[in-house]
């Protein structure tokens, strides 16, 4: 579920951030002497931010839900430990 999420939904998003601030950086690399890149250089700048910010909120988000499948998975096994614990002290 996580990895099929990364590859749905992150990987295109991340694949278009890349597209974009290397074409951001063409731009600014061909732009004419004179000619004021800051926008552009900004506008950059906030990308490469919000992509930081939702890279990891993603991260943590996996996190969690990893962590949560876990003592999910160590509920059920603890759970059933004690029945059959529970069924063996009964025989």
């Amino acid at each position: 579920m996580v990895q099929e999420f990364q590859k749905e939904k992150v990987e295109p998003v991340r694949k278009m951030c890349d597209e974009t601030r290397r074409l951001g950086q063409a731009l600014i690399q061909s732009a004419a002497a004179g000619v004021s890149t800051t926008d552009v250089e900004c506008n950059l700048q906030t990308l490469n931010t919000a992509w930081t910010t939702l890279s990891d909120r993603v991260c943590y988000l996996i996190t969690y839900l990893v962590a949560c499948h876990l003592m999910r998975t160590a509920r059920v096994l603890i759970i059933s430990r004690r029945c059959i614990i529970t069924r063996n002290c009964d025989a």
